[in-house]
Parts: C-alpha cells; structure tokens; sequence
C-alpha cells in the first residue's frame, strides 16, 4: 500500500535528528535577577530573553542579573563584574 508504514521506526534526516536531541538535553534557566543562587554556570540562560551574559556588582554584590533585562549602565566599568555563560 502507498504511504503506508508498518514495522518501521520513524528516522529523522540527521539535522532534523540533532533539532530533537538538542531539545532533549537538560539545560538550567535562571530567572533575570538570580540574587542568592550562586555564580550562573556554562549552560545558563535568560529565561525571560534567553541571555547569556550575567553581571553581579565587585562591591557589596546583591546577586546575578542579566545584561539585557537588567543592564548595569547605571556602573561605572570597574563597578561590576560580567560573566558569560
């Protein structure tokens, strides 16, 4: 029959393979401002706009925010620390 497929396993082409196993992989989202949570680590993003790039103030820090949601422009360089993830 035309179209059919019994017994057979569904087999992406291997970028359409890669979509779905990238899917797959366990990633940590932090939220922009992640006061008390530690240093962000390799893999941690935005999850309101999926940034990468985190900044937390070199004196009395108050914890990590997130470039674009909370950019410290309001610091002089020096002031803060940045850290990319």
């Amino acid at each position: 029959m035309r179209g059919k497929i019994e017994n057979q396993r569904f087999d992406p082409d291997p970028i359409e393979r890669a979509a779905i196993e990238a899917e797959a992989m366990p990633v940590r989202r932090l939220r922009a401002r992640a006061a008390g949570t530690g240093q962000p680590q390799p893999g941690d993003f935005c999850g309101c706009c999926a940034g990468a790039v985190w900044w937390i103030e070199a004196e009395a820090p108050k914890g990590w925010r997130c470039c674009c949601c909370h950019p410290p422009a309001h610091l002089q360089p020096g002031q803060f620390r940045a850290l990319a993830t």
